[in-house]
């Protein structure tokens, strides 16, 4: 925020900044605590409160920032005054941590001729249930316009941001700041701690990211230990693997093999695309949406939107009828505010009031294997019965339903593909129980013989 302010204002008062002796932006020492992009120092902080009064009233009457943007130079200068006087900021003593002038400038401030901010908050284009499952079944190959590498990264982006509803910022950021996971590929699943817990919070709550396997057929496949060895200089295997590469974690286990990448969750790939670089990728949802782009899903020229993660778990929960307590060991937001602004037609359950992510696994990657079952994929967990749905598999299997219950059970889709919409009309079949009913015999039309017409017989 502070390298943001500093750069407004050598974009809209540069005359202003050459006044005030403000050397350009990565001109200062690459050691400070900015990396020498604006000043870290005390020493190259060359403002006066007259300096900063001019450069203020500069952008105000420019008319060119808008208010929130007139904010972040506001806690530019704020910064340089903790640097010349050393007086410590906080929360609610943002006018005594800047420079005498600030609190009169800012209140000359008229917000109704300030220009309108053109940055957009709502979610606009948002995946569909079905274009997720057709992105997430459809598996690399080497006409794929990107490399292996490339490919297994921007799909597990694509599950932490719009299946497990990441935010964009500050969720992103506290897993990838994160070092603490932990992998279990024989029970199907592995974690990764959020560095200072659930977001939104005053008091840390630990909170963990799960990833669930996504493998075909319900059985997850490991990579073998030397598959990183068999990437050729284009990052593309030069034999092809057993495991499969649209299943995040598997793809997770295969980065780990990387020295490079090793504890970083979002590690860079390098710009030959066979290996990574030590540092991580900056934005990790704009490279899961480029990734849904190449699986053929949504419009081309209209990219789904940065923040519609959290809308697209919203989707997949009201979809696979996933309940509240379930969908909350994902997306840990109180009921009131996830019905009000994500998933409408949640339900709230009595007496659930836990705020806490539970400690077993098997419940927290409840709902992610649901949806990962309802794609077709995964590791199947069968639900336990009670005595009544007993008695009703079993009436099922007697009545040769038995795969209808077995996919009940399970939590597959009952529906077959080719079944629409258009469809609900058709008859529901018969029990075979019941008596057959013999239709009765079509009659037998009569035919008309016409009169025999004589050869000399002409029309009048």
């Amino acid at each position: 925020m502070d390298r943001y302010g500093v750069s407004l204002m050598w974009k809209v008062v540069p005359h202003e900044m050459v006044a005030a002796k403000v050397p350009p932006m990565y001109s200062y020492d690459r050691h400070n605590s900015q990396g020498g992009v604006i000043w870290g120092w005390k020493s190259e902080v060359p403002l006066t409160d007259d300096r900063v009064k001019r450069i203020m009233f500069g952008c105000i009457k420019s008319g060119r920032l808008t208010f929130y943007q007139l904010d972040a130079v506001r806690k530019a200068f704020s910064y340089a005054y903790q640097l010349q006087t050393g007086t410590k900021g906080g929360p609610g003593r943002n006018d005594h941590c800047n420079y005498p002038c600030m609190h009169r400038v800012w209140k000359t401030i008229d917000r109704a001729k300030l220009p309108a901010s053109n940055k957009r908050t709502k979610a606009e284009v948002i995946p569909t249930f079905n274009e997720m499952k057709s992105a997430f079944r459809r598996p690399w190959t080497r006409k794929h316009p990107w490399c292996f590498l490339k490919f297994i990264c921007g799909m597990r982006y694509t599950y932490d941001t719009f299946v497990c509803g990441l935010r964009p910022n500050e969720d992103v950021k506290r897993v990838k700041k994160s070092t603490e996971h932990f992998l279990r590929p024989e029970a199907g699943y592995g974690s990764t701690a959020y560095v200072g817990g659930r977001c939104k919070n005053v008091e840390l709550v630990p909170w963990k990211l799960y990833t669930v396997c996504f493998c075909p057929g319900g059985v997850h496949v490991s990579p073998d230990k030397s598959d990183h060895l068999k990437l050729d200089n284009h990052g593309n295997p030069r034999v092809n693997f057993k495991w499969h590469s649209t299943c995040p974690l598997a793809s997770f286990e295969y980065q780990e093999q990387f020295a490079a990448a090793k504890g970083d969750r979002y590690a860079k790939i390098n710009s030959y695309g066979n290996g990574f670089q030590t540092v991580n990728e900056s934005d990790p949802t704009a490279v899961a949406i480029q990734w849904l782009s190449t699986q053929g899903v949504g419009h081309p020229e209209v990219p789904f939107s940065h923040n519609s993660g959290r809308k697209t778990l919203a989707c997949l929960l009201s979809h696979c009828e996933i309940d509240y307590p379930t969908g909350f060991e994902v997306h840990a937001d109180r009921h009131s505010v996830w019905q009000k602004d994500y998933q409408h037609d949640c339900l709230d359950v009595v007496g659930f009031t836990r705020r806490t992510q539970h400690t077993d696994p098997d419940v927290c990657c409840a709902a992610l294997r649901r949806i990962a079952n309802k794609f077709g994929l995964g590791v199947y967990r069968a639900k336990k019965l009670t005595r009544e749905g007993k008695l009703m598999a079993k009436a099922l299997e007697k009545l040769g339903e038995g795969d209808y219950a077995r996919k009940v059970r399970l939590g597959l889709d009952t529906e077959s593909e080719s079944e629409s919409e258009d469809d609900w009309d058709v008859p529901p079949l018969r029990p075979s129980w019941l008596p057959k009913v013999v239709p009765p015999a079509p009659r037998k039309k009569k035919r008309c013989r016409l009169p025999e017409l004589d050869e000399d017989w002409t029309m009048s």
